[in-house]
């Protein structure tokens, strides 16, 4: 029986968490102060449910994916470049030391839910989990399935965070002439004050990659698939989505081909665009995109202010309605389009500068403003492209080809050469088929990490600066953590090379 002691403690904790959110938010992060205050009582089901609520919309953060995470797997490495130079993302564009994707604390200049970053929701996500279970009213099945999606949106923000501050698992950092194994904290319970952040240490990559699986099978047990009207809400083919991408990047091949072809049988009601209807599907401006598995949904009233026009994922590669047009294509990513493409047709010729292209993939507007926009992070051509990079890696070339060719098909191009369906030549077409069909979603970087390729700058960033190549064995391959970070919790080990 939840007793009025354990209610007064609910009350107290949401008062703690209020309290001490003005502190730096990174891994000591609690909540920020417009979401977790003592007005949303967790002692009752609908007090969890607002915070579930909170971690969603915290995972679009400009941090995270709002802006951040996305942009910078772009310009980092050879996608996109400076158009507007703004003062966005010059350092990143010549891979500056110490600038990268760092999504491990906030956004400096926005408004406290745009600031958001992985730790907050992963904060968010244990408080539900932790919670949800005890609350004394919603049924078992309302309970089970808030802590599914908390579990989801954890696993999700703790393999982004796995990847931009460490190496997959196995992979070697032969700079410092050993194994680097380290990925990051882990945090399964609230930190309800700031002692219980204090002196936690990297997990390794192994440990967290065990955590986020565990997370997302226990979602995909409980979740039902989603409907063309549930794609902003964690799902059992979103959940089956992700752990497809998770064992692609471990290098499980036979598990990630498994929930791949899975989530292709029980997609939910996503489809595959034809080659008439794909670019109307990024630039629709009344539903999701009809091939996410999983989208975050924003609305004008998530973004205060100018936040829409400044900061937005469309402002960045868009002038329309004030973006600020910061970046657009490299002419080695143009040049990566084949003739007959149809995504080609996501970058258009801007205004003024008509060899300069913008890129209407998050053109799209929702409640009418600038920037307000719907982001896929899961989509089904990924299922089929990692089904078709996991056979090409264990000598099944003829399923790879075939897969391949079924999307290409889609896409308006004809079938891979003879040339290119077999050994190294077909895993490079893949790999072209990645940053091709994910442009502007910010795969690329991780695409070319994951494999151990050396990232080859475009040339006007080169000019500007950048190194010409970046070797797979470069400690820029990583972020840094924080130094203040470090400062306060010394048991934090810095990533080689800062």
């Amino acid at each position: 029986m939840f007793n009025n002691k354990i209610s007064n403690f609910f009350l107290i904790l949401a008062f703690i968490i209020a309290t001490i959110s003005s502190c730096k938010r990174g891994l000591l992060e609690t909540a920020p102060r417009d979401q977790l205050t003592s007005a949303i009582a967790l002692s009752d089901f609908s007090g969890v449910t607002s915070v579930l609520n909170s971690a969603y919309r915290k995972t679009f953060g400009f941090i995270y994916y709002g802006q951040r995470l996305i942009v910078a797997g772009e310009v980092l490495s050879d996608n996109a470049i400076i158009f507007n130079n703004t003062g966005r993302y010059v350092p990143e564009s010549v891979n500056a030391r110490f600038e990268h994707f760092g999504i491990w604390t906030d956004f400096q200049g926005s408004t406290e839910g745009a600031a958001a970053n992985a730790w907050t929701v992963i904060n968010d996500c244990n408080v539900v989990i932790k919670f949800a279970p005890i609350a004394p009213d919603g049924t078992n099945a309302d309970k089970a399935r808030v802590v599914a999606e908390a579990k989801f949106l954890r696993a999700l923000a703790y393999h982004n965070l796995a990847k931009v501050y460490g190496y997959e698992p196995n992979a070697r950092m032969t700079e410092v002439g050993n194994v680097f194994n380290l990925a990051v904290p882990i945090r399964t319970t609230p930190t309800e004050v700031l002692s219980d952040a204090k002196g936690v240490v990297r997990a390794t990559n192994v440990e967290v990659y065990t955590l986020i699986k565990k997370d997302l099978l226990d979602a995909i047990g409980v979740l039902g698939y989603s409907t063309s009207a549930t794609r902003n809400k964690a799902s059992r083919n979103a959940a089956e989505a992700l752990l497809a991408r998770v064992y692609l990047y471990e290098g499980n091949w036979v598990e990630a081909t498994k929930y791949a072809n899975g989530v292709i049988s029980n997609s939910g009601g996503s489809v595959l665009m034809t080659p008439a209807n794909l670019i109307a599907s990024h630039t629709a401006s009344t539903t999701f995109n009809p091939e996410s598995l999983f989208e975050l949904e924003i609305r004008s009233s998530d973004w205060g202010g100018g936040e829409g026009t400044n900061n937005a994922l469309a402002s960045m590669f868009n002038s329309q309605s004030g973006g600020i047009r910061a970046l657009t294509a490299s002419d080695e990513l143009l040049a990566s389009y084949e003739a007959g493409d149809v995504r080609r047709g996501v970058w258009v010729n801007g205004p003024g500068l008509p060899l300069k292209v913008e890129c209407k993939k998050w053109s799209r507007k929702h409640d009418n403003a600038q920037g307000i926009d719907w982001i896929p992070v899961l989509r089904l051509s990924e299922m089929h492209l990692i089904i078709a990079e996991a056979a090409s890696e264990t000598g099944g070339d003829a399923i790879a080809v075939a897969t391949v060719n079924a999307l290409r098909a889609q896409r308006g191009l004809p079938a891979l050469t003879a040339a290119n369906s077999t050994g190294q030549n077909l895993k490079n077409a893949i790999l072209r088929e990645r940053r091709v069909e994910f442009a502007a979603e910010g795969h690329r970087w991780f695409d070319l990490k994951r494999k151990g390729i050396d990232i080859q700058k475009p040339l006007v960033s080169v000019t500007a600066g950048a190194p010409a190549t970046i070797p797979a064995t470069s400690f820029l391959m990583l972020a840094n953590i924080p130094q203040d970070e470090i400062n306060i919790n010394p048991a934090l080990k810095q990533n080689p090379g800062y």
